[in-house]
């Protein structure tokens, strides 16, 4: 686990609906707070994207352990029901892989307070990779219990510690948060979802769902919802025409007579 203590830059934004704000780049640092340590340069935006990624992605220089602390930028999200599943992940690349790390760069969900204290409240996200190459992590959590008093939840990117100052560096893009406030760990189907093909994908999915679909909706990675209504579903797989997406990560909610399907995937 690990608290940070930092000059915050910036103002709050409190997100009532829990949606991340900007989290593929492209308005720049908008609806998010810079952590800098002193000494180590500052956050930058980069035209370096993963697949399906848009124009430029967040790059941070990788802080050394003589500081102490790792350069982070973070979103609130307010409050966040206990009881709500929650998913949030992202692409991230890095100059460097292995054991070089003390702290790898990661995404993670937090809780945070005023004075920029931030605490892991979900899985910790590490990048996982060859050296220099875009690599894809998410995961799916059920918020267990409020934030202590005067916290909020947020989502945080660290860009993670190495044993000695050798300036690397590290990228994020297309990094999201969704919930659904409304439903709980029981009544809506996150942990386990159906497998599809491919991914990314530019024109068709293809699920593995064995009911048929009531309806899709679709979130893409600036928080907009799409409802999908050109589909066929034919013995146990479904096909959906996702060409209109915009390219980035987006979020399939797929409502059958049985419950509520998640399909989280990249539009190329």
């Amino acid at each position: 686990m690990r608290t940070t203590i930092a000059l915050l830059l910036g103002t709050s934004t409190s997100i009532a609906s829990a949606q991340l704000v900007n989290g593929s780049f492209e308005d720049g640092l908008d609806g998010w707070q810079v952590i800098i340590y002193a000494g180590q340069g500052s956050v930058s935006l980069s035209t370096e994207v993963p697949p399906g990624g848009g124009m430029q992605s967040l790059l941070m220089p990788i802080s050394s352990t003589q500081l102490a602390g790792e350069h982070q930028v973070i979103q609130p999200l307010g409050t966040l029901t206990p009881g709500t599943v929650a998913q949030y992940g992202g692409w991230m690349k890095a100059l460097v892989a292995g054991a070089v790390f003390e702290t790898e760069p990661s995404i993670t969900l937090c809780t945070c307070d005023s004075a920029g204290n931030a605490t892991p409240a979900g899985p910790e996200l590490s990048y996982i990779g060859p050296q220099y190459s875009w690599s894809f992590h998410q995961t799916t959590m059920t918020i267990l219990g409020a934030p202590p008093f005067g916290h909020y939840h947020c989502l945080n990117i660290g860009s993670g510690l190495v044993y000695q100052n050798l300036g690397f560096e590290v990228w994020f893009d297309e990094v999201f948060f969704a919930v659904d406030p409304s439903t709980s760990a029981d009544s809506l189907e996150l942990h386990a979802g159906p497998t599809f093909r491919p991914n990314p994908a530019a024109d068709k999915l293809w699920i593995d769902l064995p009911a048929a679909p009531l309806s899709i909706t679709a979130i893409d990675a600036s928080g907009r919802t799409h409802d999908l209504k050109n589909f066929t579903h034919r013995d146990r797989t479904l096909e959906v025409d996702v060409n209109a997406l915009p390219p980035g990560i987006c979020l399939l909610r797929i409502t059958t007579a049985s419950g509520t399907h998640a399909v989280r995937f990249v539009k190329a």
